[in-house]
């Protein structure tokens, strides 16, 4: 609702006609926003604050127009006790409906944004980055430096060391931060493996090449033919 607001706001500041008198229009907008019905709620402001929708200027020049008797003067002729028992009803009819279309509502708000969410789990003793609106704007946020999780509070919920303190976070204001290991020395352990437990052939089975120069022939080396006479000699 509020972005709609926004956008007809907008649009009767840039028309021509009201760019010098726009704020005399706020009126009628708020009016006309408070008789819309929310998506959340599934009635408007005035149903929950009136039990109905006020009457406009429009709904008494229709009802003159169409010559139907006017509102007032129907709710003239009720009683005081009869109009007050049926307001309290029409209101908590109201005020029921809006909770379970209120709950509806968040349940698949909930769904639609579990599906894009990964879990996150922290254990006593983890660091984490703490997004903190240190800002005096805001919509400006900073994540902190690292700080430890002392304990799970809920499912949602972490208490957490930040600058000698403990406070209570959202999980979404955490974000895991895994410390650098501190450089340490290699340490080389010898193995010692014993020759008779490998099942290795005898040496006497293993070929044996005879790389003297009676039995190397000329054939048997083959050099490329990138290289120059000189070169393969």
């Amino acid at each position: 609702m509020y972005v709609q607001f926004r956008i007809r706001l907008r649009r009767i500041y840039t028309t021509q006609t009201t760019q010098k008198n726009w704020d005399t229009t706020l009126n009628y907008i708020a009016f006309n926003m408070n008789q819309v019905a929310c998506s959340t709620l599934g009635f408007s402001p005035h149903q929950l604050v009136f039990g109905k929708n006020l009457r406009s200027e429009f709904d008494e020049l229709r009802d003159r127009f169409l010559g139907l008797p006017s509102t007032n003067d129907c709710q003239r002729q009720r009683q005081v006790t009869e109009f007050m028992l049926d307001l309290q009803k029409r209101l908590t009819t109201a005020n029921e409906l809006a909770k379970q279309t209120a709950a509806k509502q968040q349940q698949k708000t909930c769904t639609w944004y579990d599906k894009k969410a990964k879990p996150k789990v922290f254990k006593p003793g983890d660091y984490c980055l703490v997004l903190v609106a240190d800002d005096t704007r805001k919509l400006f946020a900073r994540w902190s430096e690292p700080a430890e999780v002392i304990r799970r509070v809920s499912e949602t919920f972490y208490k957490i060391s930040l600058n000698n303190k403990r406070v209570i976070k959202h999980i979404n204001c955490l974000r895991p931060f895994s410390p650098r290991q501190p450089p340490g020395a290699v340490v080389s352990a010898a193995v010692s493996v014993d020759a008779d437990s490998l099942d290795l052939p005898p040496e006497s089975s293993l070929p044996l090449i005879d790389w003297s120069d009676e039995h190397r022939a000329d054939s048997d080396i083959c050099i490329g033919t990138l290289f120059n006479a000189d070169q393969q000699s």
